[in-house]
């Protein structure tokens, strides 16, 4: 093979699956999430979906930084955190967004 050159395997058998190993970011899910998150008036005009997607990565951004420091926390050998009781705290979150979604939905 030439030097410079790159091999390419061929993939017969789906079409569609090379498509997505192309483009891993087109999910629909991430188009309704847009949707449901993304005020309607973001998808008016350039500057409205702009100004949406910096606010939502500022959001995004600081929020996978903490996740990815805290990390280390679960695991090896100075793990100060067991991952038992991160299960039940994150249990908790979601029992307490839960129970305000739902009296929100009563009242």
């Amino acid at each position: 093979m030439p030097a410079g050159s790159i091999e390419v395997e061929a993939d017969q058998g789906a079409p569609c699956r090379r498509w997505r190993k192309q483009f891993p970011t087109l999910d629909p899910k991430a188009i309704l999430f847009a949707v449901a998150v993304f005020p309607a008036e973001a998808f008016r005009d350039v500057g409205g979906i702009l100004q949406a997607m910096g606010f939502f990565a500022a959001t995004i951004v600081p929020a996978a930084l903490a996740w990815v420091g805290f990390g280390p926390t679960l695991s090896g050998p100075r793990a100060r955190l067991r991952p038992v009781l991160v299960q039940r705290g994150a249990a908790l979150v979601l029992l307490t967004f839960s129970a305000s979604l739902g009296a929100t939905a009563l009242s």
